[in-house]
């Protein structure tokens, strides 16, 4: 609930300073000697020093009217509501995940979201006392995907419109990842190189050398020498089948609508590409069916694509087995 800025940083990297006030009589008599006097002031006994002053804060977010304050293995909080605004008792949270990229952390709502070391983290609201488990992974779905260098060198933005952060790094060699935070689903992007995310009057952009791009909306193709039509790829998780017994598959049945889609599906047998099956565009949601056959089988995994102009919206998939 403050409105005071605080720095970190420079030659006393574990040390946070914090404004005071100044009222608008010191101001005037200030700028009586001084007549470029500013209303920010740093004061000396502003300043707090988190933990025993070993290791540098690598990132601070605003969490209701206290701070969250982090070092590469560990988490702090500052809280003045018991010691006044000059006053900042800090309290270790969390001793085992702290903020491996400098500066990368955004808040969500009421929670930080930040990458420490090997993972990207949330962190819930409930931080009153010392517990390991008031940080949790948001990145177990695409942990295969993030190269060691991103954990040390990502940048973060959060687009509060559409509720979505977004990830980069320059460790990820042209792609960005976007999280949503209401779906809880990653969608990656390729050919995109940033080197930081910027606010464009509210919309989302980047800089890449010394150029400043945005996102062109009215844009459908994607935009190299062929113009190719943007493909959306989906790929499932292993799909158990729940039996000691393995299985043939016999029908595919779908609910969808939109252009047409591609759905593949491997197996567990020595079927490296069981099949590949094509639902034909529909105009509305409707039931399509697909008689299949496939050798036996335990485990499945699917691989969807889709393309073309328009969005397609998968309501059901069911995959129909026999014995």
């Amino acid at each position: 609930n403050s409105t005071r800025p605080f720095l970190w940083g420079g030659n006393d990297p574990s040390v946070i300073y914090n404004a005071a006030y100044v009222y608008s009589d010191s101001l005037t008599e200030s700028r009586r000697f001084l007549s470029e006097s500013d209303d920010l002031y740093f004061p000396l006994g502003h300043d707090f020093t988190v933990g025993d002053g070993r290791y540098p804060i690598s990132a601070v977010s605003k969490h209701y009217d206290r701070l969250l304050i982090f070092t590469e293995g560990e988490a702090w909080m500052a809280d003045s509501a018991a010691c006044g605004i000059e006053e900042f008792p800090v309290m270790r949270i969390n001793s085992s995940t702290g903020v491996t990229a400098p500066g990368a952390s955004v808040l969500v709502g009421n929670q930080p979201c930040t990458v420490g070391a090997g993972a990207i983290y949330q962190w819930t609201s409930d931080t009153d006392e010392l517990d390991e488990c008031n940080a949790y992974t948001m990145s177990d779905p695409i942990n295969d995907m993030l190269p060691t260098g991103f954990f040390t060198s990502a940048f973060i933005y959060y687009d509060s419109a559409k509720r979505e952060i977004l990830f980069g790094s320059p460790a990820l060699d042209g792609r960005i990842l976007v999280y949503n935070a209401d779906e809880k689903v990653w969608t990656v992007f390729d050919g995109i190189y940033a080197d930081s995310f910027v606010d464009l009057g509210g919309e989302v952009g980047f800089t890449y050398g010394t150029s400043l791009f945005t996102f062109d909306k009215s844009l459908t193709l994607d935009q190299s020498d062929e113009q190719r039509n943007i493909l959306a790829r989906f790929e499932s998780n292993t799909l158990d089948f729940g039996s000691s017994k393995s299985k043939h598959l016999c029908e595919l049945v779908a609910s969808y609508k939109g252009e047409d889609i591609d759905i593949e599906i491997y197996f567990d047998n020595d079927e490296a590409h069981a099949c590949s099956v094509k639902l034909d565009a529909l105009q509305a949601h409707s039931t399509a069916r697909k008689r299949l056959s496939s050798k036996r089988f335990k485990q499945a995994r699917l691989v969807i694509k889709a393309g073309g102009q328009s969005a397609q919206t998968i309501s059901t998939l069911c995959l129909c087995t026999r014995q």
